[in-house]
């Protein structure tokens, strides 16, 4: 994994052309499990939470994403060898795996960019179940900006004018640990709306659902 060396030369650009301002990064944890939930507007968001992990605590954020982003080979150069991320559907197995080790997983539990950079609505319960039978700290994420910045409606980032970009961390939750057969539905989808109203409060906006 080229993370720890790329990080080097790709966080400062990122950093010096696109991030105005971080808030709360002394809640990434140095050690130990923790689930980073995120809203999702562009292609960077990913990129700058795992390169901000890396550089700040040392720690690899691992991404589940689909599996069509590793059948191009450039899409499995970046997001795999470079960033070491999990070509998998969202395996809850595979996750309670990554946290029993004290690794950071992140999720963007929206599933996909969102096409006007508003919080979207999400629709099942998975993220509500991961946190309840981990029993792991759960950190609201906000990144403000990125899809002014590179939306899925442009080919290419902007270059100029763009250090717009905030990633805002907000302070963790705990809903305790919970054993699989004792997981209500209602109660993880609870979790969900607790956890995305929190993400929403960092980026500045507000989750109806």
């Amino acid at each position: 994994m080229a993370l720890p060396i790329i990080k080097h030369i790709l966080y400062p650009y990122i950093r010096l052309i696109y991030v105005r301002k971080i808030i709360g990064r002394n809640r990434i944890p140095a050690k130990g499990p923790a689930i980073f939930v995120s809203n999702h507007n562009s292609n960077m968001d990913g990129v700058l939470l795992g390169l901000l992990t890396a550089w700040d605590r040392n720690r690899i954020l691992l991404f589940f994403m689909a599996k069509e982003y590793f059948k191009k080979w450039h899409f499995r150069f970046m997001f795999g060898t470079l960033f070491g991320q999990i070509p998998v559907n969202g395996a809850l197995d595979q996750g309670l795996d990554v946290l029993s080790h004290g690794e950071l997983m992140g999720i963007f539990p929206e599933g996909r960019r969102s096409s006007t950079g508003k919080i979207q609505r999400v629709p099942h319960t998975g993220l509500g179940v991961l946190a309840l039978q981990s029993g792991v700290p759960v950190i609201p994420v906000g990144i403000r900006g990125t899809f002014k910045v590179w939306s899925r409606h442009r080919f290419w980032p902007k270059f100029f004018g763009a250090r717009i970009v905030e990633i805002r961390f907000g302070k963790p939750l705990r809903f305790g640990k919970v054993r699989k057969e004792k997981i209500k539905k209602a109660k993880a989808r609870a979790v969900v709306q607790k956890v995305m109203k929190q993400v929403a409060t960092q980026a500045g906006q507000t989750y109806r659902w």
